[in-house]
C-alpha cells in the first residue's frame, strides 16, 4: 500500500478558516437564538451548526441524540451523492440511462436521513434504500424527506441489521432470495406503516437490485479523535454491534448455498428482537460492502483522522487490487470528515471519474 503522489504536499483547496475566531456563548451562531436543550445532549457547537446540517433546519427538521453529531452536512452530503451517481453512471448524467430504471443506492446506516435525502435529490437516482435498526430515525428520516419535498416512491425505509442487509441479502448487487425475505416477513412481523407518507417496513420490502452501499457507520461516539491526528483505523476503532456471524458467505450462487444462507439468516433473525449478540469491525464491514454491488462500488464516510495507509490495507483484504480515493471534505476552512471511494469509478486513475472540491 502506497500513497499517491497527489496525496502528499499541502491541501489542494486552502483552508481559509480565519484563525482567532471564538463562537458565541450557548451555541448562539449570530442569530440570537441559544441552545434549548441540556448540554449533555447537544453541545452548544452542534447547535450553532445546526443549519450546516440541514439548511431547511427550522422547517421542523428532527434529530436525536446521535444524530446531532453523526449526521452530514448538507453540503457535504450533496457532494458525496454527486459523487455516487457519478460512479455508477459515469460522464453525462443527462444521458439516456442504460439501466432503464435509475440508480438504486444502499445507505446501509441511514440515521436521520442527511445523505438519503441528499442522494433522493438527484433525478437519475429511482430509489434509496435506507436501513436503520431504529425506527424511531427512520421517521425522523421520513418526517425529513418530506421537508425537502423527496417522493416518498423514492425511499425505501427498512428497519433491520445493517450488516444483515449487506452480507445476507445481496451479492454482485443482486438479491440473493426473495424467498428468505418473505419467509423472515412472515415469522419474524416488523411492522409495516406509513408514516409522513412514506413507508416503513422490514427486508421485504427490499428492491431486487441496487448499484452501489454508501457507508457512514457508527465510528464510536464523540471520542474518536482521541487516538491521534492520524491514529483511526477501521480494523482496530470502529465496532458495529451485529446479530450476523463474523465469517462472510463465500458463496451465494448456487440453490445449495443459497438454501443455507435462507437457514443461516432464519437462525439469525430468531435472535433479531434481542440485544445485538456479536461486533465487526470496520475491516469486516467494508468485505460485506465489496460483495454486494457489482464492480464493487461502494464509498465509506470516515472521521478526518482515519489513518489512509492502514485503510489501504482494509481495502486489499476486502478483494480491491486498484487504487483508491480518500477525499478531504473541507467545509468553512475545516476539515470536517474524510470519504473513501471503492470500486470502479471510484478509481482516480478512471478518466471518466468526476472530480470537484467540497466546499
Amino acid at each position: 500500500v502506497k500513497r499517491d503522489p497527489s496525496a502528499s504536499g499541502k491541501p489542494k483547496f486552502p483552508y481559509d478558516y480565519e484563525k482567532g475566531f471564538k463562537p458565541l456563548p450557548n451555541g448562539d451562531c449570530g442569530d440570537g437564538i441559544i441552545n434549548p436543550h441540556p448540554k449533555h445532549e447537544v453541545p452548544d457547537k452542534y447547535w450553532a451548526q445546526r443549519k450546516r446540517l440541514f439548511s431547511r433546519f427550522d422547517d421542523g427538521i428532527q434529530l436525536d441524540k446521535e444524530g446531532w453529531y453523526s449526521v452530514t452536512p448538507e453540503v457535504i452530503a450533496n457532494h458525496v451523492a454527486n459523487r455516487i451517481v457519478q460512479m455508477i453512471r459515469p460522464g453525462d448524467i443527462s444521458a439516456p440511462d442504460p439501466f432503464q430504471r435509475g440508480c438504486i443506492i444502499l445507505d446501509a446506516f441511514c440515521g436521520c436521513g442527511g445523505n438519503a435525502i441528499s442522494f433522493a435529490n438527484i433525478d437519475v437516482v429511482s430509489a434509496v434504500v435506507c436501513v436503520d435498526n431504529d425506527r424511531s430515525k427512520l421517521k425522523m428520516t421520513a418526517q425529513n424527506a418530506s421537508i425537502y419535498g423527496i417522493s416518498p416512491e423514492k425511499l425505501i425505509l427498512i428497519e433491520s441489521d445493517a450488516c444483515f442487509v449487506i452480507d445476507k441479502c445481496y451479492s454482485n448487487g443482486s438479491l440473493i432470495s426473495r424467498k428468505m425475505l418473505v419467509a423472515k416477513a412472515k415469522q419474524f412481523e416488523v411492522p409495516c406503516e406509513s408514516f409522513e407518507g412514506y413507508k416503513i417496513g422490514g427486508v421485504e420490502l427490499l428492491p431486487e437490485c441496487i448499484d452501489a452501499i454508501f457507508l457512514s457507520p457508527p465510528w464510536g461516539g464523540m471520542d474518536y479523535h482521541k487516538v491521534g491526528k492520524r491514529g483511526y483505523d477501521i480494523a482496530t476503532c470502529m465496532q458495529i454491534d451485529t446479530n450476523v456471524d463474523n465469517e462472510l458467505n463465500e458463496d451465494t450462487a448456487n440453490t445449495e448455498s443459497t438454501q443455507a444462507c435462507i437457514t443461516d439468516a432464519k437462525n439469525i433473525l430468531e435472535d433479531s428482537k434481542s440485544s445485538p449478540c456479536n461486533k465487526i469491525n470496520g475491516e469486516q464491514l467494508l468485505a460485506m460492502a465489496s460483495k454486494g454491488t457489482k464492480d464493487r462500488k461502494v464509498v465509506l464516510f470516515l472521521p478526518r483522522n482515519t489513518d489512509g495507509v492502514a485503510l489501504g490495507r482494509s481495502a486489499v483484504k476486502a478483494g480491491y487490487n486498484t487504487s483508491i480515493e480518500l477525499e478531504q471534505n473541507v467545509l468553512n476552512g475545516k476539515l470536517k470528515t474524510l470519504t473513501a471511494y471503492f470500486g470502479k469509478g471510484g478509481n482516480k486513475n478512471d478518466s471518466s471519474m468526476f472530480r470537484s472540491p467540497t466546499k
